[in-house]
């Protein structure tokens, strides 16, 4: 960690048993998500041991490029603002998709386990620049060797101001094998997360009509 940075559990573990929120008693692990939220949205969905449900439904939604842009300006001077939705079937769809994400980004999804960019050429693996030619899709690291299928979407990507993929090739040295393995399933991860953006997006709109009041 570096900068300033903030970390928000979402469990907490306590040796005697007790939590700051005050619904920890007798417990080690206890939900770190507002007790009175979290027995709100149990009520809703009816539904016992929610927290990670919740934790995965904030990570979809916080995925939405709808929700990006519709509140953008807010997300510049605010925390971001959840919006639940009341209906059981949506909340369980944007659960899964949350899910998904989630084991995407820990690159723990079998998704990744097919690369969907591959390595070509003949030399040593030498990076001596990174450039991208949007015409062939490739990203070329020396005269002969390069990363192909890397969409203009792809290259682009970021987390906040990093580039991914520029960025992580820029941090090495050379390219081996365990490297071509690792940039496959990190661009693999952030295709799929592509998709899986294209899906929650479609559902938003019925999260936001049928808006619960806490």
């Amino acid at each position: 960690m570096s900068g300033q940075s903030y970390i928000i559990p979402l469990w907490q573990y306590k040796q005697n048993g007790d939590a700051f929120n005050g619904n920890g008693k007798g417990k080690k692990k206890v939900s770190n998500i507002n007790f009175e939220l979290e027995k709100f949205l149990q009520k809703t969905y009816n539904k016992k041991n929610i927290t990670e449900d919740i934790f995965y439904y904030i990570y979809a939604v916080l995925y939405s490029n709808t929700y990006r842009q519709n509140f953008s300006e807010l997300l510049k001077i605010d925390y971001p603002k959840i919006p639940f939705t009341k209906e059981v079937k949506i909340f369980k769809k944007i659960v899964k998709l949350g899910k998904e994400l989630s084991d995407l980004h820990l690159l723990k999804s079998t998704k990744i386990n097919k690369p969907q960019i591959k390595f070509q050429g003949e030399g040593t693996g030498k990076i001596e620049r990174v450039k991208y030619v949007k015409e062939q899709k490739i990203i070329e690291i020396n005269d002969t060797q390069y990363f192909e299928n890397i969409k203009p979407e792809l290259w682009e990507f970021k987390i906040g101001k990093n580039q991914v993929v520029k960025q992580w090739l820029k941090q090495k040295e050379k390219i081996q094998f365990d490297n071509i393995i690792e940039f496959g399933k990190i661009t693999t991860s952030i295709y799929e997360t592509f998709k899986i953006q294209a899906k929650i997006d479609k559902i938003f709109s019925e999260i936001i009509d049928n808006l619960i009041v806490f």
